[in-house]
């Protein structure tokens, strides 16, 4: 029997074949078949069967296909047919031997692609197979970074009140309004020098009884009652002080102190240096008594005098003749090259002077400039 006229017979198993018509509703795969010969292209060759799968469910036969001529010469292509009714689904053959591979014809024209067909439904699915051996451990992974804080957990429940003391003896042998403070670490005993106004809010040192202050030191000694702060820092900040506000915010200031050995310089507050100022408002240095104000520079003996104001406002600087050889003590004018021009501010009961260098004449306003030539 020839190649062809087997493929034939063995097409002949499924029906005897009608024209092509439009591809049909596509169904389950069936078993691939055999290699056809490759003829004009256009008509296509049956399927051959497949090599045995795994189950696999019930497949419908395929669409009827028509027989596959000799190769001869490629013929004109022809009108599609219409397309046959599908075929009911039959229950699926046994798999066959695959036959040979049959021969490639020549190559026709490209055939019109016929519509697509609906799909068919899917076969059951095939049993699992086993399970192959584990695999050997990857290498371990880099360490995560750490995590966000968790948020704090809820405070827990207060414990149960302790047991109640036994009562002391409670405490006695002070005496109203002195302020306790401890003698051995198990008692408390008082002194007439530290008390406590509680109506006027006056903490009194030394056994003082002066109402009108907030701190009242007092000490009956032949040395000093001293008040101190101390900053042994050496900072380019560090200072030591006094201050007294009239507010909350750290303004309208009087202060006293003085600064470090390694303090930064900074206009009238220069390293190392004791200091009085006022940071808002007028600065008034007074002397209530009829006494003087003196001022003393260098030291406190009475030749350190620089400046006095007694109590009938007489200013004076010195506290003596200077030597008609002395380089210092002086009382220097302010100086300007040429004549004065300017308007001095005016000071009841006083007269601005100024000495021009320039034409060494002393200077005098009154409502003008008065002058006198000096030689």
């Amino acid at each position: 029997m020839t190649d062809d006229a087997k493929l034939l017979a063995h097409l002949a198993q499924d029906g005897e074949p009608g024209t092509i018509g439009h591809q049909g509703a596509q169904g389950p795969q069936g078993f691939q078949g055999f290699q056809g010969v490759q003829g004009a292209q256009g008509f296509q060759g049956t399927q051959g069967f497949q090599g045995s799968q795994g189950s696999v469910g019930a497949q419908g036969p395929q669409g009827d296909q028509g027989a596959q001529g000799s190769v001869g010469a490629q013929g004109n292509q022809g009108a599609q047919g219409a397309a046959g009714a599908q075929g009911s689904q039959g229950a699926q053959g046994a798999v066959g031997a695959q036959g040979p591979q049959g021969f490639q014809g020549t190559q026709g024209n490209q055939g019109f692609q016929g519509t697509q067909g609906n799909q068919g439904s899917t076969g059951a699915q095939g049993a699992t197979g086993a399970q192959g051996p584990q695999g050997a451990q990857g290498a371990q992974g880099a360490q995560g970074s750490q995590g966000t804080q968790g948020t704090q957990g809820t405070q827990g429940t207060q414990g149960n009140q302790g047991f109640q003391g036994t009562a002391g003896t409670g405490v006695s042998g002070l005496t109203n309004p002195r302020i306790p403070y401890a003698a051995t670490a198990t008692s408390l005993v008082d002194s007439a020098n530290l008390t406590w106004d509680n109506t006027n809010q006056i903490v009194h040192l030394g056994g003082g009884s002066i109402s009108t202050v907030s701190l009242d030191v007092q000490k009956n000694s032949t040395g000093g009652a001293v008040i101190s702060t101390v900053n042994a820092n050496a900072g380019t900040g560090a200072y030591s002080g006094f201050y007294a506000w009239t507010n909350t915010s750290g303004t309208k200031t009087c202060a006293m102190g003085r600064t470090g050995t390694g303090f930064t310089a900074s206009g009238g507050f220069a390293q190392d240096c004791a200091f009085v100022y006022g940071d808002t408002g007028q600065l008034s240095i007074m002397n209530l008594a009829a006494s003087p104000i003196i001022l003393y520079a260098g030291g406190s003996a009475a030749g350190n005098e620089g400046l006095r104001v007694d109590n009938n406002l007489n200013v004076s600087i010195g506290n003596a003749a200077i030597a008609t050889n002395a380089t210092d003590g002086f009382l220097y004018l302010p100086t300007c090259a040429g004549t004065p021009t300017g308007t001095p501010t005016a000071k009841t009961g006083r007269v601005a002077h100024v000495y021009d260098t320039t034409n060494n004449k002393l200077y005098v306003y009154n409502g003008a400039w008065k002058s006198v030539t000096l030689t």
